[in-house]
């Protein structure tokens, strides 16, 4: 979330998370409809503590799906989020 372009393509600014979102799960959905979003998984290694959960914190609102660095929290969250959707779907 530091960087404001793709990595040596300063001329191309990054997309949105959602936009990104939507992309992959568009892509996803082409081998399995039944793909979907459980979680957002974010490299806050620029970031400060305080920026870091400020923006994850963020990010969770806006997207409405857990947000977590596993770097420096840990994976658990995404690993629950994978598991309910795992005995919802059913």
């Amino acid at each position: 979330p530091t960087r404001k372009h793709i990595r040596g393509l300063p001329e191309y600014p990054l997309p949105s998370l959602e936009d990104v979102r939507d992309s992959a799960l568009y892509m996803a959905k082409i081998a399995n409809p039944r793909c979907t979003v459980v979680g957002v998984s974010i490299n806050s290694s620029g970031m400060s503590e305080a920026e870091a959960v400020a923006y994850l914190s963020e990010v969770e609102q806006r997207m409405q799906l857990p947000c977590i660095d596993p770097f420096r929290y840990g994976a658990d969250r995404l690993v629950d989020a994978l598991q309910q959707y795992q005995t919802t779907r059913i």
